[in-house]
């Protein structure tokens, strides 16, 4: 009440009920300020990012499909449906939506990545998701995340120097994001150096907020346990 930057502080306050399991209150409160935020659709897009965290696909999606019929124009809304929809695993839809988008935008750098990175974390496509995912780096050079997707292609591509020259990259420029940290596991776990393999994977553990994801990673651990005894 007292700042005048009150919208950062709605936000914030939406991310910190909901991180404390009370996601209704935090939709709530979204809800009762859409009529007078100077750009509802954030809202919406926040709100369902929401119900992603928490796991809950249905209202993230069926909440976008709404405020898209009322700003049918708005790129971030078309943005998180196309990031809904790759959550859910329909990967079609999801590589559809971005194109779009890339069609009317081609400099939308978030696109680019998350459809760059998406290709490559099917193993698909691979040259066109190299191009994609350089596009978002020539487009914003100091992204942790754009340098862990041209990391991830090429280790997908087998060019394993260039994959650890851009993991690092990333990881020096986002020392706490547990993705990339898994990535650099699976590199030196390719690459046979498993001391540093059970290194990056402890510490993509210990960073993860997603229980499945830890669990997958744990699961790796594991393994380069068992050839490290």
């Amino acid at each position: 009440q007292d700042n005048p930057q009150k919208e950062y502080y709605l936000i914030a306050r939406a991310q910190i009920l909901s991180a404390a399991n009370r996601l209704q209150e935090a939709v709530q409160l979204l809800r009762d300020q859409r009529l007078q935020y100077p750009e509802p659709e954030t809202l919406y897009v926040l709100e369902s990012q929401l119900y992603l965290e928490h796991k809950d696909y249905f209202q993230a999606q069926q909440l976008i499909e709404e405020a898209i019929s009322q700003y049918s124009d708005r790129e971030k809304l078309q943005f998180q449906l196309a990031a809904i929809y790759e959550r859910q695993g329909e990967f079609e839809k999801s590589k559809t939506l971005f194109e779009k988008i890339l069609r009317k935008n081609p400099e939308h750098a978030g696109a680019l990545n998350y459809l760059g990175y998406m290709l490559a974390d099917k193993g698909v496509q691979l040259t066109e998701a190299l191009g994609y995912i350089e596009r978002a780096l020539s487009l914003d050079p100091h992204n942790g995340a754009y340098w862990d997707s041209l990391g991830w292609v090429y280790f997908r591509l087998n060019e394993l120097e260039k994959a650890e020259l851009n993991l690092t990259k990333a990881v020096r420029t986002n020392d706490s994001d547990a993705t990339i940290f898994d990535h650099l596991g699976d590199l030196y776990f390719r690459l046979g150096k498993y001391q540093e393999a059970h290194k990056y994977y402890e510490r993509s553990i210990l960073f993860s907020t997603e229980e499945e994801e830890q669990q997958k990673v744990k699961k790796k651990l594991s393994d380069v346990n068992g050839l490290l005894s």
